[in-house]
C-alpha cells in the first residue's frame, strides 16, 4: 500500500496544502476517497490563507496534488473547487490506480479548409 511518503518527490512543498485538506476531511463510505470541507466549495484564495501562501502559491499546490493524484476536484460556480482527498487508510485494492500516461496520440480525423 502506498503512502503519503511515497509521494514526497511528486508533491514537494505542497505537502502543506495536503494537509490542510486532510485537517478539514473526515473519513467516508468511500474505499478511496474522503470529501473534504463536507463537500463546500474551496477557494484557492481562502486555502492560501491557511496555508499562509499566495494564491497563485495554493493554486500550484492544488494542480500540483491534483496531478500526483493525491486529490480529485470538481470545479464549482464562483471560482471553488469541491475536493476529494485519496485515502491512505484503506488497502491496496480500494486505493484507485494511477493510469499510464499515453505513449502517442490516438489518430484523429481531420478536416482541412482551403
Amino acid at each position: 500500500m502506498p503512502t503519503v511518503i511515497d509521494y514526497r518527490r511528486e508533491v514537494g512543498p505542497a505537502a502543506w496544502l495536503l494537509l490542510l485538506y486532510w485537517q478539514h476531511s473526515a473519513p467516508s463510505d468511500d474505499p478511496a476517497w474522503c470529501l473534504v470541507a463536507d463537500g463546500d466549495p474551496i477557494h484557492d484564495c481562502a486555502a492560501a490563507s491557511g496555508v499562509k501562501a499566495s494564491v497563485s502559491t495554493a493554486t500550484r499546490w492544488r494542480r500540483r496534488l491534483q496531478h500526483a493524484g493525491l486529490i480529485y476536484t470538481e470545479a464549482c460556480g464562483g471560482g471553488g473547487f469541491r475536493i476529494w482527498l485519496l485515502r491512505f487508510d484503506r488497502p491496496d485494492d480500494a486505493a484507485p490506480k494511477r493510469s499510464a500516461p499515453a505513449e502517442f496520440w490516438p489518430e484523429m480525423k481531420t478536416l482541412t479548409i482551403q
